[in-house]
């Protein structure tokens, strides 16, 4: 994975210099989003923990009932999809 350090502004200072010092950094995955397949997962977590001192990983399952809910399923049906996407995404990053 290649990290382009040319942008310029604030928030890019602040994320240049967490990368100079390892920080902490924080994966966040969509269940419903295609492009978070196992080997993108796999080299999202090697890439972090080669690079950073710390990483966190943020599945945003909560946040999809809610959305399934928007697209018409019940709320049984909602969280029971929500929870099958989350089980499969918690299994690709391990």
């Amino acid at each position: 994975m290649i990290c382009d350090l040319s942008k310029k502004g604030l928030a890019y200072k602040k994320g240049y210099e967490i990368l100079k010092e390892k920080g902490m950094a924080i994966i966040g995955f969509s269940l419903e989003n295609s492009y978070f397949k196992k080997d993108t997962i796999d080299e999202l977590i090697r890439y972090t923990a080669n690079s950073f001192t710390n990483t966190k990983i943020m599945i945003a399952d909560k946040s999809a009932v809610h959305n399934y809910k928007a697209t018409g399923y019940d709320q049984k049906k909602s969280r029971k999809k929500s929870k099958t996407k989350w089980k499969y995404t918690e299994k690709s990053c391990k």
